[in-house]
């Protein structure tokens, strides 16, 4: 008799919700996942460092000891004794997990996002983007090795998977473009909406909110996420007489560039009418959502983004950029517009507030049909991976 499949779930106990898009994605992702009886043939476990959260299926948890050693001891043992601990100290902790991955007889990590943490162990990986490649040369692509950094990665971790999870045609098509990869390992997993459209989450007007009507952007601080033309476009909008007394209400975490954009709003003197609330908590998030006049996404970054999703979910009409990927996940249900362009933002939220009561298009997005795709992907898996049983090394 054939053993089930044995996949373990990588869950990642660093994830926090500050980190964004990201953590929604995984976080809701995995709770169906545990939520779901997979085909017969597999066996689901969820894995990962140092677990400490409760799930339904059975766990497997790594032991990882950080090394508390100061950077300057471990850098002095590195130049003058060519000591390495910190890959001596990585290197067991992969020994380790291995070994207890082995033992307990998982056959297949499947990684819900973009990053790798057990070499030379089969998996399955979830790519979101390709933003140093499909995008433009902001800092956060370009600067400070990161180009070189998120290279090296793309290439290695998406091309040593049994399977890349791409979001969405537009996102496949981009990993075919820039990494040559072969199509047949190239599976669509559709990008879904956040937690925060669930029932269980109930919307809590913010205390701060001032009774304005309002256009609303959740958004980190990154160059790429384009709040400079944004608010030059808000700007434009503000001249119009009818239009004056609309306030922007920005959301979201610092990562570098809020001093910048404070300077830009500041110096149009829109500090009355711009309003940046850093991160808040997901009943409050709902509530924009829910009673803003529009969701206005100006990001250069795609192939698509999952506020788009949570706003056209919860009622939201939407203005975004026009991306490739985000037409081919809104079609009609939303309002284009180009990124670079301040007026063309302007023209958008104008024709958003116009058209509020006829773009009501809601997209039929059911996670249970993801679980269902990610179903097929792991039984599409066992006639690859098992080829082989367990080593490191090729001889």
């Amino acid at each position: 008799m054939v053993k089930p499949f044995r996949i373990g779930i990588w869950i990642d106990e660093n994830d926090l919700p500050e980190t964004g898009g990201g953590f929604s994605y995984t976080q809701r992702l995995v709770n169906a996942i545990d939520n779901r009886e997979f085909d017969q043939s597999l066996e689901i476990y969820f894995i990962g460092f140092n677990l400490e959260a409760n799930f339904k299926k059975k766990t497997i948890n790594l032991p990882y000891k950080k090394n508390y050693l100061s950077s300057k001891i471990v850098n002095f043992l590195h130049k003058f004794f060519r000591i390495n601990i910190e890959r001596n100290n990585f290197s067991k902790i992969q020994d380790k997990s291995k070994a207890l991955l082995k033992e307990n007889h998982i056959e297949l990590i499947f990684y819900p996002d973009p990053h790798v943490r057990i070499e030379n162990f089969p998996y399955i990986i979830v790519n979101w983007d390709l933003g140093h490649k499909s995008s433009l040369a902001f800092p956060e692509f370009s600067m400070n090795n990161q180009y070189k950094f998120r290279s090296r990665n793309s290439i290695k971790n998406l091309n040593e998977a049994i399977f890349v999870c791409c979001e969405s045609e537009q996102g496949k098509t981009e990993v075919e473009k820039y990494l040559q990869i072969n199509p047949d390992r190239l599976k669509i997993l559709p990008i879904f909406p956040g937690k925060i459209i669930e029932e269980s989450i109930i919307e809590e007007i913010p205390a701060w909110f001032n009774q304005n009507q309002f256009y609303f952007y959740p958004a980190q601080f990154w160059p790429h996420k384009n709040h400079y033309n944004l608010i030059l476009g808000f700007n434009e909008m503000l001249k119009k007489s009818e239009y004056k007394n609309f306030d922007l209400i920005l959301t979201g975490s610092d990562k570098g560039n809020l001093d910048y954009i404070k300077s830009i709003i500041e110096s149009l003197k829109l500090s009355d009418r711009i309003r940046i609330t850093g991160f808040i908590k997901n009943e409050e998030l709902k509530w924009l959502y829910k009673n803003a006049v529009g969701l206005v996404y100006p990001s250069f970054l795609g192939p698509t983004n999952m506020p788009l999703l949570e706003a056209n979910a919860l009622g939201c009409n939407i203005a975004c950029s026009n991306l490739s990927g985000h037409r081919e996940l809104l079609g009609k249900s939303a309002v284009y517009f180009d990124p670079k362009s301040p007026q063309s933002i302007c023209e958008a939220m104008i024709e958003t507030y116009n058209s509020r009561t006829t773009i009501k298009d809601k997209i039929d997005l059911n996670l249970n049909d993801n679980i269902s795709i990610l179903n097929q992907i792991f039984i599409d898996s066992i006639p690859i991976r098992r080829n082989w049983g367990f080593f490191d090394k090729i001889r």
